[in-house]
């Protein structure tokens, strides 16, 4: 059941596990993203939009686990794509954005990996990591 991938442990696999239940139960990414409450609140009036904070009314045990998670993996050993674009970020934005930016990559790479129930594999290494 738990599987490897970049700054998730055992212990966070299974708290995903256990919080999201069945994986089709989300119809796309943005929806598991949306139950962790990482998405950004929108404001909108007419023409205008604005993008907020992350909604925080939703699943607070993933999204802290993603985020600590999404820590983990910027600062693994191992190269990452993850690592990428948290540097990208971190320039432009800051430490704390650039972090909740990686953790809904974190998250929409989760769904996919379960969803296909494939193995997780970074596009520029060798390196695989083993679905539950």
């Amino acid at each position: 059941m738990a599987y490897e991938y970049p700054g998730i442990g055992f212990q966070n696999a299974l708290l995903f596990q256990s919080e999201t239940g069945n994986i089709r139960r989300f119809e796309r990414p943005k929806s598991l993203v949306n139950y962790a409450g990482l998405a950004s609140k929108v404001n909108q009036s007419g023409s205008s939009i604005r993008y907020g904070h992350i909604n925080k009314q939703s699943n607070g045990f993933i999204r802290w686990a993603a985020i600590q998670s999404a820590r983990v993996a910027v600062r693994a050993r191992q190269p990452n794509r993850f690592q990428r674009i948290y540097r990208k970020l971190r320039k432009r934005k800051g430490d704390r954005i650039a972090v909740v930016a990686v953790t809904r990559h974190i998250m929409e790479s989760i769904y996919w990996v379960l969803t296909k129930q494939e193995n997780y594999k970074e596009s520029d290494s060798r390196t695989v990591y083993r679905a539950s």
